[in-house]
């Protein structure tokens, strides 16, 4: 049956004061009559809809409820009933500029829609002194204006929502300067001072195994170590001079020399060093003088040889030694070794032979030298020129390639300088 509805009023919006947690409701009043103009009475469904045009098919809100009908009149509030997608929001009417409303009774035919007028247009009042004037946020997103002060002394530390102040006590200081030893500082806001590595030990940290020492300490903390002695102390005997208890020790031969009752009897034997390898006139009795030790040209006299001016030992054999001092022999702190062999028997030996010939300046090798027998002619090597100055002595050692087969010796000397 074809329903006629006559609207008398919308109210205003209404809402409660927390708008953000209670429905919002829109009051409609109208009288309801069926198609021959007979005014209707009972409960009546209701489905109304609100839309952004008269013919639009957007819904911007909708629900449908039961009202009493009394003789024709009844009163609904819109957004009480039960909604097809969410509450009734404002944010429509601040949204829309057009809001239509569509009703239909009972399930029939949506009635012609109508267009809301100002009055509910009220409820976008709620968003007047907040959604336009404070961009939709809350009261407590905004800061009241400050009135706090703070007395002498003292500065604002903090500011508080409702403009109170925390004040706290300044200080005098205007600027951090790092010292010795320290990095950073500054003149403004936080400054940080940190230990300066370059300047300032690191805690010590390394440990050493046993049997060693720390002999270095990094920067860092960290530790080198070096394997220990068991000498506790180097005690200068007799003739000497010099030791010590700790780093590096030197011995040194005592200002007075040797004397021979220093010297065990016998200590170097008659068959080590022949009756005249150092003559009179250059040791004096019972001392060791200064000067120089001349070299001479190596005769019988000078080694201990099978035979005339040779070597048939297969293993080495020492036919000079020169003691160093200081790094040198008579001041002299460089030179070269020469070596003679073969030639004719005139100086006392057959010619020919070969073998090796090993010079040594301490523990260290300067040359190992191949030999020649030289046939009836001399046959002479030099050495290249070496320091003295890390040797304790300089020895020559030569040995035979074989037995049956001597090295013949005319002449081993050093000679100084370059």
């Amino acid at each position: 049956m074809q329903r006629t509805l006559l609207i008398i009023a919308i109210g205003a919006l209404s809402a409660s004061p927390a708008l953000a947690q209670a429905p919002t409701v829109l009051p409609m009043q109208g009288f309801l009559t069926d198609g021959d103009g007979t005014p209707i009475d009972g409960g009546t469904s209701l489905e109304i809809n609100l839309y952004d045009g008269d013919v639009s098919a957007t819904v911007l809100y909708g629900e449908s409820q039961t009202v009493m009908v009394d003789q024709g009149h009844f009163t609904a509030y819109v957004g009480d009933g039960t909604p097809s997608a969410g509450p009734l929001d404002l944010a429509i009417f601040r949204d829309n500029a057009d809001v239509w409303v569509g009703i239909t009774i009972d399930g029939g035919t949506e009635l012609p829609r109508f267009q809301l007028g100002s009055v509910p247009y009220a409820g976008l009042a709620q968003y007047a002194a907040n959604a336009q004037q404070l961009m939709g946020m809350p009261a407590t997103d905004f800061q009241a204006r400050v009135t706090g002060t703070c007395g002498a002394g003292e500065a604002i530390t903090a500011i508080a929502g409702d403009g109170t102040v925390t004040c706290s006590p300044t200080g005098d200081i205007t600027e951090v300067v790092a010292g010795a030893g320290l990095a950073g500082g500054g003149a403004a806001g936080s400054v940080t001072l940190n230990v300066n590595p370059t300047q300032v030990q690191t805690r010590v940290s390394g440990t050493c195994p046993a049997g060693e020492a720390i002999v270095r300490i990094n920067m860092d903390g960290t530790v080198t170590c070096a394997a220990t002695g068991d000498i506790l102390g180097v005690v200068a005997g007799t003739g000497l001079s010099g030791g010590g208890a700790s780093g590096t020790v030197t011995l040194n031969i005592a200002d007075d020399g040797v004397r021979a009752a220093q010297i065990a009897t016998d200590a170097v034997g008659a068959s080590e060093i022949a009756a005249n390898a150092v003559g009179t006139s250059e040791i004096a009795p019972d001392a060791v003088v200064t000067g120089s030790i001349a070299d001479q040209a190596v005769q019988e006299s000078d080694l201990n040889l099978d035979s005339v001016g040779t070597v048939s030992s297969t293993t080495d054999f020492t036919v000079m030694s020169r003691f160093i001092s200081a790094g040198a022999i008579n001041g002299v702190t460089s030179g070269r070794v020469m070596i003679v062999t073969g030639g004719s028997s005139g100086r006392g030996g057959p010619a020919g032979g070969g073998g090796t010939a090993t010079v040594l300046c301490g523990s260290t090798t300067v040359e190992t030298i191949t030999l020649s027998g030289g046939g009836l002619r001399p046959w002479t090597y030099i050495t290249p020129s070496f320091t003295l100055s890390s040797c304790s002595g300089l020895d020559v050692q030569v040995r035979a390639s074989a037995a049956a087969s001597p090295v013949t010796l005319r002449e081993v000397r050093f000679l100084p300088g370059l």
